[in-house]
């Protein structure tokens, strides 16, 4: 049975915020490597931290992490002030405004 690896990948790097290498990640899903590698292309939300040293073979493995997007910014609550004394106007056509520069 397949099943989808991407939430679980992007569940265990939000509680692991300094993030994980695909070794650890295969060891707590229990996902192949052909699997996950298909499953951090196909999330635009990671990227490679930085770069680990094995101490076996000296190899470089890459450190993943996920971005926790932020909350959208509030609308204003009030209209926008008027511009400031001899600022052009918006109201004001475009080849009028060339004329005050």
């Amino acid at each position: 049975m397949r099943t989808n690896l991407v939430p679980r990948v992007r569940q265990l790097l939000r509680d692991h915020t300094d993030g994980l290498t695909m070794p650890e990640i295969m060891s707590m899903t229990s996902a192949s490597d052909k699997g996950l590698r298909t499953a951090l292309k196909n999330m635009p939300d990671t990227y490679i931290d930085r770069w680990v040293k094995s101490g076996k073979n000296g190899a470089y493995f890459p450190v993943w992490a996920v971005v926790i997007p932020p909350d959208d910014c509030p609308k204003p609550k009030t209209s926008l002030s008027r511009p400031a004394y001899g600022a052009p106007s918006l109201s004001r056509p475009y080849h009028q405004l060339s004329s005050i520069a």
